[in-house]
């Protein structure tokens, strides 16, 4: 198949364990906060899909989202990949990540990060 998409809906709960974890908190120049212990319980969702473009270009994307019970602040994380095979052993990746978790201290903006990949396979059996 070209595409596939799959779709989960149910309950769910995320705890936090900073574990002595600081952040930096911005607007107050050089201030690290401690991170607070937490846990959420609310509604989740996973969203899954996958394109094959042609035989050399892949695309795929998961998007995991919790909306907690108590209108506590909307946490979740959306992985995306764009893949184009070189050769049969080698492929050039490139990864977008969004991620807005306020409960490890870092605001209720989401914040991006960006990877490029030179990725070598090698089948063993």
């Amino acid at each position: 198949r070209a595409v596939e998409l799959d779709l989960r809906l149910g309950f769910g709960a995320r705890q936090t364990l900073a574990n002595g974890l600081f952040v930096f908190q911005e607007g107050t120049p050089g201030r690290l906060v401690p991170v607070e212990d937490s846990s959420l319980i609310g509604l989740e969702t996973t969203l899954v899909g996958m394109a094959r473009l042609t035989r050399y270009f892949t695309l795929t994307t998961e998007f995991d989202g919790l909306v907690p019970f108590g209108g506590e602040a909307v946490v979740f994380t959306w992985r995306s990949q764009a893949t184009l095979r070189l050769a049969s052993f080698m492929s050039l990746v490139y990864r977008l990540n969004v991620v807005r978790d306020p409960n490890l201290g870092i605001g209720t903006d989401p914040r991006t990060e960006h990877d490029v990949q030179l990725r070598f396979s090698y089948v063993i059996f």
